[in-house]
This record gives C-alpha cells, sequence and structure tokens, in this order.
C-alpha cells in the first residue's frame, strides 16, 4: 500500500477504530445471551403463585413458590396456605427442592408434619398432599388438589 505517512496513520487508525466497533458489538450481543443465561439458571418451571379457586375449608387454596441463586445455587421458598375463615391460613414459608419431575416442600406444622408434592405442567399443577398428625387420635390423610397458575 502506497503513500503518505499520513495516509498510512489514517488507515491504521481506521482499522482500529472498526477493530473497536467489531468487538464492541460482539460484547453487546453477547452480554443479552449471558444474562439470560443467568436468568434461566435461577428459576423453575414451578415458580410463581398457584390457586385452588374450588379450595373448601381445609383444602389447600394457594401455593407461592419463590426462586433465586445464592452463591451459584439454585434455591426454593414455598409458602401453602389452606381455605380458612375469615381468612386463608398459612403453614409458613420453608425450602423446597426439586426431585426428579416433582417439586417437593417439608412443613413442620402445629398440628402437623406435612410433605407437599407438586408436578407441574405449563399452567396447571397436581398437588400431592400428606398428613402426618401429632395427635395419635387422629389419622394421617393424604390428599390431592389441582391448582392454576395465577401470574
Amino acid at each position: 500500500m502506497k503513500g503518505t505517512p499520513v495516509t498510512r496513520s489514517v488507515h491504521v487508525l481506521m482499522a482500529c477504530v472498526m477493530a473497536g466497533i467489531g468487538m464492541l458489538a460482539v460484547s453487546q450481543s453477547l452480554l443479552p445471551v449471558a444474562a439470560r443465561a443467568e436468568t434461566i439458571a435461577c428459576f423453575i418451571e414451578a415458580t410463581g403463585n398457584w390457586v385452588n379457586r374450588k379450595a373448601r375449608p381445609g383444602d389447600v387454596s394457594r401455593v407461592e413458590i419463590q426462586s433465586h441463586c445464592e452463591d451459584g445455587q439454585l434455591l426454593h421458598r414455598v409458602r401453602v396456605k389452606t381455605k380458612c375463615s375469615p381468612r386463608d391460613c398459612t403453614w409458613g414459608w420453608t425450602r423446597g427442592r426439586v426431585e426428579g419431575s416433582r417439586f417437593v416442600a417439608y412443613f413442620s406444622t402445629f398440628s402437623a408434619h406435612r410433605v407437599v408434592e407438586m408436578q407441574v405442567a405449563g399452567d396447571n399443577a397436581i398437588i400431592y398432599v400428606s398428613n402426618d398428625y401429632h395427635n395419635a387420635r387422629r389419622q394421617d390423610e393424604n390428599a390431592s388438589f389441582r391448582l392454576r397458575r395465577e401470574d
């Protein structure tokens, strides 16, 4: 390439600018993918609010599942509510985990140890609840409920 020293400097400068623009474009196109990957990794299908609009007194009426990443680990917390009057009763918050294709949580309430297993299919879920009552005179129970994603 022939030319004056000024022309060569302009070519070098333009090459550097073009390389910088190219690097910036590549980094910008990769940034959303990395952010999206982190968001997806910190979320499971069961995350959200689930409601049982046909709940009768004592039935599970609502399940809230929250997920987040902490120190590179995916953590979940769960709250279950049952139909009560004048407002729903809560079993409080506990940790949950994924076991195979089910989401599982263990609750220790005033009256029972409770195991909740949830299977999700899109915006629908089936919840299986096992109640191991503290009172020996009360028979343990198993129940299942259909819930729908609220959010």
